[in-house]
């Protein structure tokens, strides 16, 4: 009997003691943020092909982008220092195949539809400077816009188009 009581109040000190398995806190999938953070060390000298500047859709979105290519023939998108959108649940880097994302969209949200976008990558940061790697075999011609976009709530939280650089 005294064996049982022991038990009964242990089991109910577990109640009221916070489970360092539980996070408060919403989880992001971000599975791969290490090996994409990499890429912003060295790469060598880079071309730009193509730059925009982000517009905002949902949510405040500015900064610059560009797509550039590395001399090992790997393309990248970077966003400058400048960049900066608000935070928000699930965010991704997405390609566009619309010029202008928001304007083939509607307000408030800009909601994208599956076969317009190419997913990339979760977002990185909210802020700053960060650079995503491409697969080789990309064709970019496909998407000439990009887009911040929150796959939870299919809402555009800013958009830029990649115009190609002549030089």
């Amino acid at each position: 009997m005294k064996n049982l009581s022991l038990l009964s109040l242990f089991l109910l000190g577990l109640t009221f003691v916070p489970s360092p398995l539980v996070e408060s806190k919403p989880v992001e999938n971000h599975s791969n943020i290490s090996h994409l953070k990499q890429y912003l060390e060295d790469i060598g000298p880079t071309k730009t092909i193509k730059e925009g500047e982000f517009k905002s859709g949902e949510h405040e979105t500015k900064g610059i982008v560009r797509l550039v290519q590395a001399e090992s023939g790997r393309y990248y998108l970077e966003f400058d220092n400048s960049f900066a959108t608000d935070k928000g649940p699930d965010l991704f880097v997405v390609l566009h195949r619309d010029d202008d994302v928001l304007a083939s969209s509607s307000s408030p949200n800009y909601p994208l539809e599956k076969e317009d976008y190419y997913m990339v990558s979760p977002l990185l940061e909210i802020k700053g400077k960060q650079r995503y790697i491409l697969p080789g075999n990309f064709d970019f011609s496909d998407y000439p816009s990009i887009a911040i976009w929150c796959r939870q709530f299919n809402a555009t939280f800013g958009a830029a188009y990649l115009e190609p650089i002549s030089r």
